[in-house]
């Protein structure tokens, strides 16, 4: 059998100075003999590593121990995974295609996953088409009822646009093969329109959006609407997408909270205006405890929205929620000494406190005092 070394004598691969030639040669030889699907990122001498690695564990530890007699039983060497698992874990796109897999392996279940759901939560194109090829269905749910597309467009912390691409790709494939499947909710009831708003999927929104637009409105099973989603992850141009599906005031959690309210709230004065301005009248909205988005802002601590929110006239004293406080009171309730300090500053601030009130500004400070010791 051949070992890496011998691949890297054949090639005239230099592992102790590489060059951008030697890297070259190193990921032609994986492309075209052990996956078309692996990504190696970082400087020369990392994607050197990170292709030699995937190149030595392919020939030295895989192709050894694996069980082409019973794809799916653990194999200690693979940390006791399946060889099937393995191969599809690591792109093994190559291999996949001729170990005469059956159908039924190709649906089976490695704990939640399928060998398709766990191609597509990777974004392995190559190896997601050969796993189609051999039987595997898009529509095996797991033991959540969740598909592999409910997993291909999620991302992790750290990526790149290389992933993010792979990732569409392997989305149209999947949804092409079943396109009733973008109708199917996860577990938690959010709908693939979440996901997109989450990840900031904002050119596939605008597509499906066109014909798909009531998805756009439909709520998880904690009541938030996808634009809900995509303001609670930072996602401006989703954020813009999906303000376009109806009147916004119409797109309310259960708690009454349209998307203003979570700009002002949660996010930043570029939400916060583009939210507005997608609005009438949308600073007198209240949720259902009658707060507005200007008492939001000042509840959780969002002081930049509070100065935004001041500028254009909010008033943090003559409108009052359900339970009779405005939005100073909000602020010190909730702890929020910075907002307190710049209400504070306003004409006729500490005549609207209680005694009450009077009592938690006076525990807050004591606090702030010995937080600062």
């Amino acid at each position: 059998m051949t070992t890496f070394n011998e691949v890297c004598q054949t090639l005239g691969i230099n592992l102790i100075s590489p060059t951008r030639t030697d890297l070259d040669k190193l990921t032609t030889y994986c492309q075209a003999n052990v996956s078309q699907d692996r990504v190696f990122d970082g400087d020369l001498q990392q994607q050197v590593q990170q292709c030699s690695d995937l190149i030595q564990f392919y020939l030295q530890v895989f192709l050894p121990q694996v069980n082409e007699d019973d794809l799916c039983r653990p194999v200690s060497a693979f940390n006791q995974k399946s060889s099937l698992e393995c191969m599809v874990r690591n792109g093994f796109d190559h291999y996949l295609r001729q170990c005469h897999a059956t159908t039924a392996q190709m649906n089976t279940l490695f704990g939640f996953m399928s060998p398709l759901h766990i191609s597509a939560t990777y974004g392995y194109k190559y190896t997601t088409m050969a796993l189609l090829d051999l039987g595997a269905k898009v529509t095996t749910a797991n033991a959540k009822h969740e598909l592999p597309i409910h997993y291909v467009l999620e991302l992790p912390g750290v990526y790149d646009e290389a992933l993010v691409s792979a990732k569409r790709a392997v989305f149209t494939i999947l949804y092409d093969k079943a396109p009733e499947s973008l109708f199917v909710p996860k577990e938690d009831g959010s709908t693939l329109f979440h996901t997109m708003a989450c990840y900031g999927y904002a050119e596939l929104l605008s597509t499906f959006m066109h014909k798909n637009r009531g998805l756009a409105l439909e709520a998880n099973n904690t009541g938030k609407l996808p634009i809900h989603t995509a303001i609670l992850n930072g996602q401006l141009e989703t954020t813009r997408v999906l303000l376009g599906a109806g009147d916004p005031k119409n797109m309310i959690d259960f708690e009454q909270r349209n998307p203003l309210h979570y700009a002002a709230a949660f996010s930043t004065l570029a939400f916060l205006h583009l939210c507005i301005a997608a609005f009438d009248d949308g600073l007198k909205t209240k949720d259902k405890s009658g707060r507005t988005p200007f008492m939001l802002a000042a509840y959780y601590g969002n002081l930049a929205n509070v100065d935004a929110l001041l500028d254009i006239g909010s008033n943090p004293l003559s409108e009052k929620d359900n339970f009779g406080k405005n939005a100073l009171q909000l602020a010190i309730y909730n702890n929020q000494i910075e907002v307190v300090e710049r209400l504070l500053q306003l004409p006729g601030s500490k005549e609207s406190l209680t005694a009450e009130d009077n009592q938690g500004l006076q525990k807050l400070y004591t606090n702030s005092h010995r937080a600062s010791i």
